[in-house]
């Protein structure tokens, strides 16, 4: 399977699952040119300075919104909430 529709695919099961958990997500930022993946480095916001997925379209940027707000918190409460859709996200095998 082609790769990008591999990840569409399994990025469409972690919309389900987040729905059937009652968690809105949105997604922003498929792509990052190259100088945007180094600005995101520089700023501490990626661990990969450059030959990232983003700039292969497979990655993309989430956040979980609450009262049409999009939670960048680091309240224990969020980071619960990004848990459970990072370990449902390692169990598909991505």
């Amino acid at each position: 399977m082609n790769p990008r529709v591999k990840f569409l695919y399994l990025l469409g099961k972690l919309f389900d699952f987040a729905e059937r958990n009652k968690i809105e997500l949105i997604c922003f930022t498929f792509y990052r040119s190259p100088e945007q993946q180094v600005q995101e480095f520089i700023k501490g916001k990626s661990k990969i300075k450059s030959d990232g997925p983003h700039q292969n379209w497979l990655a993309v940027d989430l956040a979980i919104i609450e009262d049409n707000k999009a939670l960048f918190d680091s309240s224990d409460l969020t980071k619960a909430k990004y848990k459970v859709l990072g370990d449902y996200w390692k169990d598909l095998d991505v």
